[in-house]
């Protein structure tokens, strides 16, 4: 990078194929795109382009952080061993100065001089570039004023506000009009779900129209094409038909009753002018298929022709009521539209998606040199990941800034593009594969493929291959449609080939029980539905993979939110904890609740249910409500804590209530109040004057579960870029033909130009009568199916291992339902075999592939998954300690170990990876003090109490369960307790472990958590020993922080250097402490402890 101009255009040199400068790459699942992504990124920025002309970007801020990393972490590398450095140097691109990083040398001057401008490197995703180009144009765009994005809660609360006042203006036939509209023709009670599910997508279609289009709303001239229904012309037709001359019976002579039936049908339906009756009948049936008969009888020309006008006049008079509710909703979309920009310009808080529109709207991409300028700097190169799910909002606001770096000299510009349509799940919210192949043909990029997966075994990539490479000849797929939407997401599917030709495998599609027949249950069984069942084994499968393997991260993917809630009880109920989707709800603990509903009150004295859980809890004492049934008592008490609130912050008051109740509550409960009381603490940049604000963002909070990692339970869009041990997916029998989406579809000729028109959805009994609604019904149809394939194929190669796949047993007769299980049967078995309940429908690979006999280095994965994950140790102390502040403040967040080394921090040591052993070795010694409350007098005494050390087996035996928790892949346990027991006898380090060596009644504590408020920002760490030590003149703390650095003793320079950058870290332990404690800081002691060089420094 050094050598050059910022505005200096750098030359460089040409590849081939997957090298090519201009390259579009479709990479399948697990292909290593990131490695590939940071490959590029490394050869521009050895071949010297400064880091603010490459703009990357991808999906999630999780895999833009991994990309940044993993360039970080190879060119530390590389810095630290010369054969790293050439296989760096090996993987970059042909056209990049590749020699530049060879040698360790130079990984150091590339590292250093990133370093330096670090901050410039743009590695985002599209809507956090978004963000910074509104920012850059904010005075033009309208957002004067300080503005930001609103999370989700607050985004949802915008929009129920918006449809709220909407309907308030609606007079009562616009209403009934509205409540069509979402019903499809029936009226539904949720009116606002509905209305909110409704608008999710049209809002954004309705912001993409075209602009100077006066009436985009339904069919073109419908009003003439289809006139309202006359109904004398309907009781007309209903008396004309039992007037026919209708076929009988030989032996009777009468009507046959079929016939009788329908045609009494037909003209009830007329009469009432009930169109989908009418329709509906088994008559009107054969005659819109074509056929001529019916029930035995021919279908004369006579009775065909009066029941092809029946059929035309009820087409048409249904298509006038479709027509009629697409543009009552796109009147209510347009009101709904001005209100909801109206709530967010009001409140300064938008969305993601206003971002992209105003881009748009108001052109600051247009010209992208007035853009560069705004933005300090000009982007010559392009890196774009998951190109598939990019949204045509989104790229629209990107194609100017594509095409300025495309018509510059290919030598000097270089655009690397990553999709795979294959994975594109997003159509629901935007998402538009087509727009890769657009690009490909309009810029001439250079297309090459990555098929060879680093993740999943041969075992399944082999399942793969079977289900999706023969798609064309499933025969699940049966109308023009679908083989369409076949077609189309085949023409990026290779054959799939794995890395790692010894990594064991197994899958199985398992056939669920059968619900419970409620006329065979006898009074005391249980009724359990089909899909409860199907849930239930589920649950089951997944807790017996935990029992042989509790060291396996298990994913189970679920199309919807909601079974995944349903199969998470029944794990908690087997005493399984497991993670749900982003995490699981604050407030799923009871002590959680319990300060919650303290803070309701404090924001509604009136509400008895809140006042009664507080009184019933030990909060009610801590708060001083000794009668919940008083309101006036809780209007004192509440507005005394909104005082304390006001003034001291939501961290350190909703922090003291959480060391209150920590005493009272499981360690289950216990971790849910820690994450309570850092989310408070996390809420004072955005607090307001009402409590109930952040008792609506607990709520709309979801956090990991400690221990809870292993197992995760989340829909199949959110396990996008994840991987697993094993996966397993049940849901996969709902049918992908249902009619899903919004009434209204959006006609987008070109996909990536604007919507020219708002059309309704249209049933496949009326597509035939509007053809220009026909084909975007069409074009609907195949991107919903094109997605659902998407989707299966997300979810099958999330897996390394193993794949569990639960389907629902058949009932009465084989379904031939199109869906997930319909694709997997026929590709995989006789498609006319009967799924019978609990039965094995087919499997692959090796059920206990965990056994398998491999190569070594896989081996150690295998035995990984065998032993459990580090346990959540049980602590009795708080893990949060907050000392008040005089006033609230809004603070950044600071931790001690970023104060080590003062304001001048050593580059080497900010960027040098540890060694993975070195991390295990600090670990274990810091947790293996962490386990010593005094050591007994007589190192070698055997009889030690339960909290003491020395006795010599069962203490070995202790450090090493030890181990196995915190380090189970540390290989050299044993010779690091040998070496331990020998530290800790050194007398600079016994000294603070033994108590004889302290005044009788001092106390020790471990592993001190604290939260404490300094004029630059909220200090949170925690102590690794602290001593308190009784004195006539007011007690004394002393604070012990462990090192594990491997330095010398006395008068080594390395010790010296390490005690100068540690003193800042342990000067913030004393302060905090001496807060914490009540003791004045004059009173408090430091110490350094290197215990592997049995030293001891005061600071």
């Amino acid at each position: 990078m050094s050598g050059h101009d910022e505005g200096e255009a750098i030359r460089l040199g040409s590849g081939e194929a997957g090298d090519a400068l201009r390259a579009l790459v479709v990479a399948a699942a697990g292909s290593g795109k990131t490695y590939q992504l940071s490959s590029r990124l490394l050869g521009l920025l050895a071949s010297g382009v400064p880091p603010e002309q490459i703009l990357a970007s991808t999906f999630t801020r999780k895999a833009a952080g991994e990309i940044l990393e993993r360039v970080l972490e190879r060119l530390s590398d590389g810095a630290l061993d010369p054969d790293e450095a050439r296989a760096l140097a090996a993987s970059l691109p042909a056209w990049s100065r590749a020699e530049s990083v060879a040698t360790p040398e130079g990984c150091q001057a590339l590292l250093a001089q990133l370093a330096g401008r670090l901050h410039r490197l743009q590695v985002y995703t599209l809507d956090a570039f978004f963000h910074r180009a509104v920012s850059a144009f904010a005075l033009e765009l309208g957002l004067s004023g300080r503005w930001e994005v609103a999370d989700e809660v607050e985004s949802e609360r915008v929009r129920v506000r918006a449809v709220e006042r909407v309907l308030e203006a609606l007079g009562p036939g616009e209403m009934a009009g509205i409540l069509r509209a979402i019903g499809r023709g029936r009226v539904q009670s949720a009116v606002h779900r509905g209305l909110l599910d409704e608008l999710s997508s049209l809002h954004q279609d309705y912001r993409s129209l075209a602009p100077g289009i006066e009436d985009p709303w339904g069919i073109v001239d419908a009003a003439t094409r289809f006139p309202p229904a006359d109904p004398t012309e309907w009781e007309a037709l209903a008396n004309v038909l039992p007037a026919l001359e209708l076929p009988r019976n030989k032996g009777n002579g009468k009507v046959p009753a079929h016939w009788s039936s329908n045609i009494e049908r037909i003209g009830a339906g007329l009469r009432a002018m009930d169109g989908s009756a009418v329709l509906g009948s088994g008559l009107i049936g054969k005659r819109l298929g074509g056929e001529g008969a019916f029930s035995g009888h021919e279908i004369t020309v006579e009775i065909g022709a009066v029941l092809d006008r029946i059929v035309a006049r009820v087409q048409e008079h249904q298509l006038s009521l479709l027509d009629r509710a697409a543009r009552e909703m796109g009147r209510f979309v347009e009101r709904y539209h001005h209100e909801v920009l109206r709530l967010r310009r009001e409140e300064g808080r938008y969305e993601f998606g206003d971002l992209a529109f105003s881009l748009i709207e108001g052109g600051a991409t247009r010209d992208p040199l007035t853009l560069y300028y705004r933005l300090d700097g000009e982007v010559r190169h392009l890196l774009l990941d998951e190109f598939q799910d990019t949204s045509v909002v989104q790229w629209r606001a990107l194609e100017p800034l594509v095409g300025e770096i495309l018509s510059g000299y290919e030598g000097e510009r270089a655009v690397y593009l990553v999709g795979d349509p294959k994975q594109s799940i997003y159509g629901w919210r935007g998402g538009e594969p087509r727009i890769l192949e657009q690009l490909e043909e309009r810029y001439g990029l250079t297309r090459s493929a990555l098929s060879v997966s680093w993740r999943s075994s041969p075992v399944i990539l082999d399942l793969v291959n079977r289900v999706f490479g023969t798609l064309p000849q499933n025969p699940a797929f049966v109308r023009d449609e679908e083989g369409a939407a076949v077609a189309e997401w085949m023409g990026g599917f290779e054959e799939h080939r794995a890395q790692f030709t010894d990594r064991p495998g197994y899958w199985t599609i398992e056939v669920a029980p059968a619900g419970t027949d409620e006329e065979e249950a006898g009074d005391d069984d249980e009724i359990e539905s089909g899909k409860e069942a199907l849930l239930r084994r589920t649950a089951e499968r997944v807790a017996e993979l935990h029992r042989t393997l509790p060291g396996a991260t298990i994913g189970v993917l679920t199309r919807q939110r909601k079974p995944g809630a349903t199969i998470l009880a029944h794990l908690k109920s087997r005493g399984i904890e497991a993670s749900g989707e982003g995490g699981v709800p604050l407030t799923d603990s009871p002590p959680v609740l319990a300060i919650l509903a303290l803070l309701r009150m404090i924001d509604h004295p009136g509400d008895g249910p809140s006042r009664y859980l507080v009184g019933q809890t030990a909060l009610g004492d801590r708060v001083g409500l000794s009668d919940w049934a008083s309101e006036p008592e809780a209007q004192r008490v509440g507005s005394r804590l909104r005082e304390r609130l006001l003034d001291e912050g939501y961290g350190a008051v909703v922090g003291g209530w959480v060391r209150h109740l920590l005493p009272h509550e499981g360690e289950r409960d216990r971790a849910r109040l820690r994450q309570l009381a850092e989310f408070a603490a996390e809420w004072e940049q955005r607090a307001t004057l009402r409590t109930m604000d952040f008792v609506r963002a607990v709520e709309g909070a979801r956090r990991e579960l400690p221990g809870g990692g292993a197992i995760r339970i989340m829909t199949i869009h959110a396990s996008k870029g994840l991987q697993f041990d094993v996966v397993v997916i049940p849901e996969l029998g709902s049918s992908w033909r249902k009619g899903r989406g919004p009434t209204l579809l959006a006609d987008r000729p070109d996909p990536t130009g604007p919507v020219e028109r708002m059309v309704p959805r249209l049933p496949d009994g009326l597509i035939g009568r509007a053809p220009e609604v026909a084909r975007v019904t069409r074009d609907a149809a195949v991107a919903s199916l094109r997605d659902d394939l998407s989707a299966l194929y997300v979810a099958i190669t999330r897996t390394r291992y193993a794949l569990h796949v639960v389907i629902p047993p058949d009932g009465k007769s084989v379904s031939s339902a199109l869906s997930g299980a319909r694709v997997l049967r026929v590709a995989l078995a006789d498609p006319g075999a009967r799924a019978e309940p609990e039965a094995i429908w087919a499997e692959g690979g090796d059920p206990d592939w965990w056994t398998s006999d491999v190569p070594e280095a896989e081996a150690r994965r295998l035995q990984a998954l065998r032993q459990p994950r580090p346990a959540v140790l049980d602590r009795s102390s708080p893990r949060v300690t907050l000392a008040p502040s005089p006033r609230r403040r809004l603070l950044e967040r600071l931790t001690p170990s970023g104060l080590e080394g003062g304001t001048r921090i050593p580059l080497d040591r900010v960027l040098r990876r540890p060694a993975r052993g070195a991390l295990d070795r600090g670990s274990l010694v810091h947790r293996w003090l962490e386990e010593v409350e005094w050591l007994p007098v007589d190192p070698g005494d055997t009889d030690a109490g339960a909290g003491d050390a020395g006795a010599a087996e069962p203490w070995r035996d202790r450090l090493r369960e030890l181990a196995r928790e915190t380090a189970p892949g540390y290989d050299e346990v044993d010779t690091l307790i040998d070496r331990f027991l020998e530290w800790i006898e050194a007398p600079e380090v016994s000294r603070f472990l033994r108590a004889v060596e302290w005044p009788a009644g001092t106390t020790v504590q471990r592993e001190v958590p604290f939260v404490v408020r300094r004029p630059d920002g909220l200090l949170q760490g925690v102590a690794d020993r602290v001593l308190r030590i009784p004195d006539l003149g007011g007690d004394r703390l002393v604070v012990i922080d462990w090192k594990t650095d491997a330095v010398g003793g006395a008068g080594d320079p390395l010790l010296d250097e390490r005690i100068e950058h540690y003193t800042p870290q342990l000067e913030a332990y004393r302060g905090a402490m001496g807060r914490v404690e009540g003791v004045p800081e004059s009173r408090v002691e430091g110490w350094l402890v290197f215990v592997a060089a049995g030293e001891s420094v005061r600071v």
